[in-house]
């Protein structure tokens, strides 16, 4: 007789809890954990609840063998062969997008083309870039593929013909300083130095929710950058990488706007930059809720926390800040990324270079010669 729950390794190390149904006869999957005694516990616990319910009323019909999308994605994205630890970090992220979009109660063997062609038209309409639509077909095949391979669907992702949304690069709007002016004044009280924080620095809302009032140093006029709140609300320490431990310079104005920040809201012992009446982390959710009532009022409803990155790179960049400095100030690890930050190159600094072409050749005689 077959064993009943028993515990599998999985490639990314983590102990995946299974068990056979005791209504349907098939396996079951109950999570993943980082420890085979949890995931047998796991798998006990939910032989012993499906018991309970059937033999409460016999007359309850067997469910289906299939897991639903969300308690199967992450397990399926753990079980996936030859898949690097960092691109794994990425699709559990992009499958909790996923799992999102179509709730908790569809199963994996429900997911079909159809439903794929529906996510991406949710996608088309949020106005999502090709490239992240892309990323989340392309997960979510992975899933299905996993549940067919342990015999949950016959779907097969490679037989998906799905038109994805047409890559449109658009320019977005550069927030002026009126405009930055207007976000900091209909910001909170606690929070409007986070606007400037991010306009002359280029932290992302994440670092900027992050920051540690032992980060900053007002006499020599820099911000450390050490972690940041992840998505779900945990602060990690940048231990490696182009953003570990860099020093950003801080303006003038943002020195006086942090001096008055510290004098008026943060106490003694306060441990965050950005803290509410209780001394706790504001967090990224309730910033990005604070600047989303903020633009409105501001009369810019189309802008994103990101812009103000946009707007510091292409302001130096029209400057004459070189590229690799712009790179350094973003932490960006290629150049290209930072190039595709820049929103506009000038006319006229177009011109200067045009006009040479119109210039007189200088005759030899005339070229000044190097010295002996």
């Amino acid at each position: 007789m077959s064993k009943q729950v028993w515990a599998e390794e999985l490639p990314s190390g983590n102990y995946s809890g299974r068990y056979r149904h005791p209504i349907t006869g098939r396996k079951e999957r109950a999570g993943s954990f980082p420890g085979e005694d949890e995931a047998l516990a796991a798998a006990r616990k939910a032989v012993r609840e499906l018991v309970r319910i059937y033999s409460g009323d016999p007359d309850v019909s067997p469910v289906s063998g299939a897991p639903t999308l969300a308690e199967y994605a992450h397990e399926a994205i753990d079980a996936l062969p030859h898949v690097r630890p960092s691109t794994r970090k990425t699709y559990h992220s992009v499958a909790r997008q996923v799992v999102k979009h179509f709730g908790d109660r569809i199963r994996v063997d429900q997911i079909d083309e159809q439903a794929v062609r529906g996510m991406v038209a949710a996608c088309n309409r949020a106005g999502l870039k090709h490239s992240t639509c892309e990323a989340r077909v392309t997960v979510l095949g992975h899933i299905v593929d996993q549940a067919g391979r342990e015999g949950y669907t016959s779907v097969r992702s490679v037989d998906w013909q799905i038109p994805l949304p047409t890559e449109v690069h658009r320019q977005r709007e550069l927030l002026e300083d009126d405009t930055i002016g207007l976000l900091t004044c209909a910001m909170p009280y606690r929070l409007w130095v986070a606007i400037l924080v991010s306009r002359d620095t280029g932290l992302r809302i994440s670092e900027v929710a992050g920051l540690r009032v032992q980060d900053v140093n007002l006499v020599r006029r820099q911000i450390r950058l050490v972690g940041s709140f992840d998505p779900d609300g945990v602060w990690r320490e940048h231990a490696k990488g182009h953003r570990a431990g860099i020093e950003l310079p801080l303006t003038l104005r943002l020195t006086a706007a942090l001096d008055h920040h510290f004098r008026n809201n943060v106490r003694d012992g306060q441990v965050w930059v950005f803290a509410d009446a209780d001394g706790e982390p504001v967090g990224i959710r309730n910033m990005r809720n604070a600047f989303d009532r903020a633009r409105v009022v501001a009369g810019v409803p189309d802008a994103v926390w990101h812009d103000m990155r946009r707007t510091l790179l292409t302001t130096l960049s029209d400057a004459g800040a070189p590229l690799q400095h712009l790179q350094a100030l973003a932490g960006h690890a290629n150049p290209k990324t930072t190039r595709n930050y820049i929103q506009r190159v000038r006319a006229e600094d177009l011109a200067k270079w045009t006009d040479t072409i119109d210039e007189p050749p200088t005759p030899p005689a005339l070229r000044k010669r190097r010295a002996p």
